[in-house]
């Protein structure tokens, strides 16, 4: 009899270490759809940042580290570089700007009718 014991105090342990696992990766979900959420609305809110400078300003060219530091300056907060390129890339995929390549260094801008 011992042994029962032993096996429902084992069989115990085990299940709560299958709860706290199942807990730790609700939670895992949770905090990567929360950043997949504000990664969205940072990507949203730097886009429309980006199309209102072409807009007000249609012959800029600049790189990525530029357009952060210049063209965004104004945000509440200072996104980072690899948000910013993200928000190219889609535009770039919408076609809304271009990229060349100046020496060396990409270069974005309004895309231009050909």
């Amino acid at each position: 009899m011992p042994n029962t014991n032993a096996n429902a105090n084992t069989n115990a342990n085990t299940n709560a270490n299958t709860n706290a696992n199942a807990n730790a990766n609700a939670n895992t979900n949770a905090n990567t759809n929360a950043n997949d959420t504000l990664s969205a609305a940072m990507q949203t809110a730097l886009i429309a940042a980006i199309r209102q400078h072409l807009q007000l300003n249609p012959h800029a060219a600049d790189t990525t580290e530029g357009v952060t530091l210049f063209w965004l300056s104004d945000l509440p907060l200072p996104p980072s570089a690899a948000h910013v390129a993200d928000a190219l890339a889609a535009l770039l995929a919408s076609g809304e700007v271009e990229a060349l390549t100046l020496a060396g260094r990409t270069v974005w801008r309004r895309a231009r009718a050909v």
